[in-house]
Parts: C-alpha cells; sequence; structure tokens
C-alpha cells in the first residue's frame, strides 16, 4: 500500500480504538457488567503474623529420584525405577 514503516503503529492503533471503544460504551451502559472482569475483593486471612523461615515447621523434601521410584512402584505397578536403570545400562 505504500505507507511508511514509521506509520504501522499508528495503522494498526486506528482500528483498534474502535474496539477499546465499544468495550468501554458497554461497561457503561451495562448496568451487571458482564463482560468486565469484577471487581477484586480479597478474601483471605487478615492481619496473619509474620512466622520467621528459621521458625516455620520442617517440610519433607522429596527429590526427583525418589518420586520417579514411587511412581513405578505405586502408581505404575512396574519393577523399580534404579532396576530399570541397571537393565537399559547392560545394553
Amino acid at each position: 500500500m505504500g505507507f511508511p514503516t514509521d506509520m504501522f503503529p499508528v495503522l494498526f492503533t486506528i482500528p483498534r480504538v474502535a474496539g477499546w471503544l465499544a468495550h468501554w460504551n458497554e461497561f457503561v451502559t451495562d448496568s451487571e457488567n458482564k463482560i468486565v472482569r469484577p471487581r477484586q475483593n480479597y478474601q483471605g486471612l487478615s492481619n496473619k503474623r509474620y512466622v520467621n523461615i528459621e521458625d516455620r515447621p520442617q517440610v519433607i523434601n522429596i527429590n526427583l529420584i525418589s518420586f520417579v521410584n514411587f511412581l513405578f512402584l505405586n502408581i505404575f505397578k512396574l519393577p523399580s525405577f534404579f532396576f530399570i536403570l541397571k537393565i537399559t545400562e547392560r545394553q
């Protein structure tokens, strides 16, 4: 079309303004505001006391190998992950 590349942002913005105005108009005229996200209203705990990381309860740390081994033994009902690794090392 021969438009200079410096004009591309303006050319892309002009049609979007129509959409932005349509959304704004619907927001203003719609009494239930179904289109627009409702206002956020925090429902969580308020005034919760901060606990230093040293004072927090210890969390069990499961490494990846233990987790994969658990999956093989309990979920997939297959031999241990380590057993499968030893078989593949022989080949």
